[in-house]
């Protein structure tokens, strides 16, 4: 996955060295997935290949830390969800939870908190969360489109 938030993807292109050139590039396929076609350890960047119709694809380099493995998430795992309101709702309509639009008031409150996955689902690519509000002394459990999630190590 790349990350959803666009800072995110900026952040880890500083990190890599590169310029602001292609950074409106980058930001058009946030919170999509694609498939690594090439790894630099030099600077810490993969070239990412995204569909961008059918039969046609482009490719991007991104800094590592723009993207995700999938294979990460697990039930058990931490995830930090996206700290961009916007984009976690655009991942979530395309993600097919537009069904539970009533919770996004409770996704953007744990923008950019630590949660415990509690449930995968591959086939719509969401993930069901278990997030702590410290400041409130409450939990939250709650569907997050994956693109808008990233596997803490």
């Amino acid at each position: 996955w790349i990350a959803a938030d666009v800072a995110e993807i900026s952040r880890a292109s500083r990190a890599s060295m590169f310029s602001t050139d292609k950074d409106e590039i980058r930001a058009r396929f946030a919170g999509t997935l694609g498939v690594v076609s090439a790894v630099d350890s030099r600077d810490r960047s993969v070239k990412v290949r995204v569909m961008v119709s059918p039969g046609r694809a482009a490719e991007i380099w991104y800094g590592s830390d723009a993207i995700w493995d999938p294979a990460a998430l697990a039930e058990g795992g931490q995830v930090r969800v996206c700290r961009d309101a916007a984009a976690l709702h655009r991942s979530s309509r395309a993600a097919g939870l537009a069904i539970d639009l009533d919770k996004d008031s409770v996704r953007e409150r744990c923008a950019g908190k630590t949660g415990t996955v509690q449930a995968v689902d591959t086939g719509d690519q969401t993930a069901k969360l278990r997030v702590v509000d410290r400041q409130a002394g409450t939990a939250v459990i709650c569907w997050f489109a994956i693109a808008s999630l990233v596997p803490v190590v």
